[in-house]
């Protein structure tokens, strides 16, 4: 049985209530408010208008039961949003695995960006620019009911994101024997 969710943020509007639909047909379920860390839903939007939960991570019922913890932290001076975390059960056997071949895939993360002080601004104008306003244009143009997989709708919005950031971001440094190292030690 799944547990159900609370929320300090009792509103929902259309948004919510097409999250929510979606959600229920795709066989999805939001963490916020339903696992320990987070038990009471708390609201991950903080701004000079009011406050809100809008920030989720959502999974797939199938493995639902993989998240032991979920935490909203407490908002910063950088954003308006609180930062979500999440713990995942994993199966050891993988860390203990001496065979390297597969090694390669558990570094293969993809590319993260730092944001600094002044990285609203320089978000905010590369978002503006010809080439994202494009990829804009083309994402709103879509006809999501004509679109087989939400995944490609979810794709173009990432690239739109990946796009701006890649302009407009320094990317974090990854030193990768140091993430070895980090992984070996959770074993």
């Amino acid at each position: 049985m799944v547990t159900p969710r609370k929320s300090f943020d009792n509103i929902v509007n259309d948004l919510g209530k097409h999250l929510l639909e979606m959600c229920k047909s795709l066989d999805l379920r939001i963490l916020n408010g339903r696992c320990k860390g987070d038990s009471l839903g708390k609201i991950t939007f903080h701004g000079n208008q009011g406050f809100s939960t809008v920030d989720y991570i959502i999974v797939s019922h199938k493995i639902l039961h993989l998240f032991e913890t979920f935490v909203v932290r407490e908002p910063s001076p950088f954003s308006d949003h609180c930062q979500l975390l999440s713990w995942i059960k994993i199966d050891s056997s993988l860390l203990n695995n001496k065979d390297t071949s597969n090694e390669g895939e558990f570094f293969n993360l993809p590319r993260q960006f730092k944001w600094t002080e002044d990285s609203k601004d320089s978000f905010t104008s590369a978002l503006q620019s010809d080439e994202i306003n494009k990829l804009i244009h083309d994402f709103e143009i879509l006809n999501f009911d004509q679109v087989g997989d939400v995944n490609e709708i979810v794709d173009k919005f990432i690239t739109i994101l990946k796009t701006a950031a890649k302009h407009s971001l320094p990317l974090v440094k990854v030193n990768k024997n140091s993430e070895k190292k980090a992984l070996s030690n959770l074993v």
